[in-house]
């Protein structure tokens, strides 16, 4: 018997199966995998953990059909375990091709090489789901409580469905949200001096970044933090290490009702507001007026705190005009129909 025949045998049969219409097992995915070697790129500087897998020449070409049939049955709208057997770094020149094309069919919270959650919203999940984030196969557990993985589709894996979150935020403003959202959470925002490092490199845009954050822990938003591989910079000499630093930042289309407000909240608002609010020291106030500093911006969690409630009250304000509004509308109708009638 050739060697690696009964292994080419099993992938051509789910092969078929796939191109029937049916799934594999997220076993067979784990079995599939094992055959993808990760390139010396991804080795050198990819954080995940990459396993030990088996290099077989003889394993090229079945696996440039299997991925084939997965990408067939991508274009007709199927989903499934068949779709975590793309792996998100290759070397195979045999594959490169179909892997490119199955790579172009996912969207970032489907290629998550990690996917970073608050202690609240992990205490939800069900325990199943939590193992993930404690040690499992490719999965490891850091400071943040994330689950890694060098494989698309993770994130369905561990039973997140992303029908469930939509997108508010990306790259560095997401990452900022998440930041506020942990150190509110950790109760470390009243000491003295403490200050948002991001803040220091942004400007209107990360302030406000800043503020969102703090209403999504104010209102336990349940998120998680994507950091999503992108395989139009992998093969950039120049970008490839930004290829592992794609961060999207996605809730709870519930909880996108109570955001919404301050997601919509203008930026040059928010810091005219702050820079005439009698609530915060003219010492915070200058580095965030361009008039007076040369400086980067930055902000101290009291400013962001008071930031908030500026905000918060703003839209209170423009809540009761808008109603204020109605009701005279209200009125002014019915006050011609009482004309008409007349």
């Amino acid at each position: 018997m050739a060697m690696y025949e009964m292994e080419i045998e099993k992938l051509e049969e789910l092969t078929e199966r796939v191109k029937s219409g049916k799934d594999i097992s997220y076993e067979e995915a784990d079995w599939i995998s094992q055959w993808v070697v990760p390139d010396g790129i991804a080795r050198k500087f990819s954080k995940a953990d990459l396993g030990e897998k088996i290099e077989a020449q003889e394993m090229q070409e079945p696996l440039k059909r299997w991925f084939n049939a997965v990408y067939e049955a991508m274009c007709s709208g199927r989903t499934g375990a068949f779709k975590n057997t793309i792996p998100l770094y290759y070397s195979s020149l045999t594959t490169y091709i179909v892997l490119t094309k199955c790579l172009s069919k996912l969207k970032p919270f489907e290629m998550a090489i990690s996917i970073e959650t608050s202690r609240s919203f992990f205490d939800k999940l069900s325990p199943e789901t939590q193992s993930y984030f404690t040690g499992k196969a490719e999965i490891v557990k850091n400071f943040n409580i994330a689950v890694k993985s060098a494989r698309a589709c993770m994130a369905e894996r561990i039973g997140l469905n992303p029908k469930d979150y939509l997108l508010i935020s990306e790259g560095e403003k997401a990452v900022i949200c998440d930041f506020t959202y942990h150190w509110m959470a950790d109760q470390k925002s009243d000491r003295e001096g403490n200050l948002i490092s991001e803040l220091r490199r942004g400007g209107k845009a990360e302030i406000k970044a800043s503020v969102v954050g703090n209403v999504m822990y104010q209102t336990d938003t349940g998120h998680v933090l994507v950091n999503s591989f992108s395989p139009n910079l992998y093969y950039d000499e120049a970008k490839h290490r930004l290829c592992w630093e794609n961060y999207f930042l996605y809730v709870f289309k519930k909880d996108l009702t109570k955001l919404k407000p301050y997601l919509d909240f203008s930026e040059n608002t928010l810091v005219n507001m702050i820079l005439s609010s009698d609530r915060i020291p003219q010492s915070e106030k200058d580095p965030l007026d361009g008039r007076k500093t040369n400086s980067y911006p930055f902000a101290s969690f009291r400013l962001v705190k008071i930031a908030t409630e500026l905000v918060k009250e703003e839209i209170l304000m423009s809540d009761l005009e808008k109603e204020i509004q109605k009701e005279k509308k209200t009125i002014t109708d019915s006050d011609d129909w009482i004309d008409i009638i007349r």
